[in-house]
């Protein structure tokens, strides 16, 4: 898979019924068909849009951590 972002660029766009102008990056995503096929490419951009649009991984989030204690160190 290859994925090109490209610039990002004021659009309008439809939210709750309203539009608005937004800020909007383009994505291009391209996948060797030999490797995989429409549908889980599909799911995939799917799940990645989806990631993207709430910003996980961008924001810090509490996330609980454990001390690990490696025997003879």
């Amino acid at each position: 898979m290859i994925v090109s972002l490209g610039g990002i660029a004021e659009k309008p766009v439809v939210l709750d019924g309203k539009i608005e102008i937004r800020e909007m990056l383009r994505v291009t995503a391209t996948f060797d068909r030999d490797i995989v096929d429409g549908a889980p490419a599909a799911r995939f951009t799917s799940q990645l849009k989806s990631l993207s649009e709430s910003s996980y991984g961008l924001v810090e989030q509490d996330v609980a951590t454990e001390q690990v204690i490696v025997p003879g160190c």
